[in-house]
């Protein structure tokens, strides 16, 4: 974030923004912090399509009996870094290197509270998962910090699975929101899929009688400096020589304020200012006939581009 964005009012903002929200279901991952119980609520299961350890949580409604889904947590905190659809130009990497592709966002708190509480519940969820196997075989890890030395996490899904991993995964079709020229879809033809592990959403949110409304949005709508509610599962993946890593997957990322990218924007224009040719009409009309003459003056001077 440079100096043109409003740090501390946006800070405010957020933090005041996170403290009012409870999330999907009261899972808002800094309210995990507030439950010493919390981690009883939770199981580490083994999935086998694709390989994967996941975090499992009992929910029931209405009477009903309990039945098991996979943990999603919310995270509020300021948009910093953005690599989302559509996808318009056509892609280089190799067929073998497809797999990789993905989308993601990194999203900080500024040193806001209540996302430090959220990465301590996150690096918490890393160390259940670390007992589940040998001492030394998992990745160590923990929130990546920005240049002011604030908490930052990054939160990415991949566009494709392989067929080989998930041979029962059903291929869902990508949204012309998404992939307008037909650029991903192509590449799913060649042993790929795009399943439901590989969907995100995307919302903007408004307060309405006293309540949050989200509604369904394109990707297009998310500007550096946002601020986003994003939902969250993690997973843990199985790497080379029997390591594994933990991974913070995307879900789905809501526009909950967009006024202090749209400030940066125009304090950004104003501060750079643009360079402005001005056109002038210098003469008389004479009796010998016209002398009228254009010319031009360069006027370097502080004025926004609108």
């Amino acid at each position: 974030m440079d100096n043109t964005y409003d740090v501390e009012n946006s800070r405010n903002a957020l933090e005041q923004l996170a403290s009012q929200s409870k999330g999907i279901e009261d899972r808002g991952l800094a309210n995990m912090a507030k439950n010493d119980k919390w981690m009883d609520q939770l199981r580490i299961e083994c999935l086998e399509e694709p390989k994967t350890w996941r975090l499992l949580v009992a929910t029931s409604s209405d009477g009903a009996l309990p039945t098991v889904e996979e943990a999603v947590f919310t995270i509020q905190g300021v948009l910093m870094a953005k690599d989302l659809p559509p996808i318009q130009e056509k892609l280089s990497q190799a067929a073998a290197r497809c797999r990789y592709l993905r989308q993601g966002v990194t999203i900080t708190g500024l040193g806001s509270p209540t996302f430090e509480l959220a990465m301590n519940v996150a690096v918490e969820i890393s160390r259940m998962f670390d007992r589940q196997f040998p001492e030394g075989k998992m990745e160590p890890w923990g929130p990546s910090t920005t240049e002011m030395e604030q908490s930052c996490i990054e939160l990415s899904n991949r566009y494709f699975t392989p067929k080989r991993d998930a041979p029962r995964m059903s291929h869902i079709p990508f949204s012309a929101a998404i992939d307008p020229e037909g650029i991903l879809e192509s590449i799913a033809k060649a042993g790929y899929i795009h399943g439901e592990e590989n969907m995100v959403d995307y919302y903007t949110c408004s307060h309405e009688n006293g309540g949050e409304k989200f509604r369904k949005a394109g990707p297009q709508v998310f500007r550096i400096g946002d601020l986003v509610e994003v939902q969250v599962s993690f997973t843990v993946v199985p790497l080379k020589a029997g390591k594994r890593k933990m991974l913070s997957v995307l879900r789905s990322i809501a526009l909950l304020d967009g006024q202090f990218s749209q400030k940066r924007v125009m304090t950004k224009k104003i501060s750079e200012g643009t360079k402005v040719t001005l056109k002038r009409r210098v003469g008389y009309n004479t009796a010998e006939g016209s002398s009228e003459k254009k010319g031009n003056m360069d006027v370097d001077q502080r004025v926004p581009d609108l």
